[in-house]
């Protein structure tokens, strides 16, 4: 289970629509591991993610390294090294964009 703080990256696979890519992230606030929920906080840019989310070949590599063999899963934890590869992906992602 995530703990408080902790990152979260919301991603939509190719295989489950036509619109695949990141769509966000967000901070966990909490979980709740009774009802396996998560609680978070929305945070910026993910409002510009929802209406032109990143998916790029960068993207796609490097979330199909994220999920690794198991691709059906639904939750995976970044490797610290990873998700400033997010991060960065993203901001050139915005940038290209602007």
């Amino acid at each position: 289970m995530p703990e408080t703080g902790d990152t979260l990256v919301f991603f939509y696979a190719a295989t489950a629509g036509n619109n695949p890519g990141v769509y966000g992230w967000a901070v966990l606030e909490r979980g709740d591991s009774e009802s396996d929920s998560l609680y978070f906080i929305p945070t910026s840019p993910t409002n510009h993610l929802k209406m032109d989310p990143w998916w790029d070949d960068e993207a796609k590599a490097l979330t199909d390294e994220i999920r690794g063999p198991m691709k059906q899963a639904t939750l995976f934890q970044v490797p610290d090294a990873l998700i400033l590869k997010v991060r960065a992906g993203i901001k050139k992602w915005l940038l290209g964009k602007a």
